[in-house]
């Protein structure tokens, strides 16, 4: 699937873009992409955080 994706040659960026976008949602890999980054866990770290800071 990751072959799939266009070499980016600089005139095809928002075909790239939009693929790209795609083959990670598909993989489930692009939660970097739609989340800002965690704050470090802490002891006081509710069962959630932790979940949500391991994706």
């Amino acid at each position: 699937m990751v072959s799939s994706v266009l070499i980016l040659i600089g005139t095809n960026f928002s075909e790239w873009k939009e693929n790209v976008e795609f083959i990670l949602g598909v993989l489930d890999l692009d939660l970097a992409l739609r989340e800002e980054e965690p704050s470090q866990l802490t002891n006081d770290s509710t069962e959630e955080e932790k979940v949500f800071h391991k994706a």
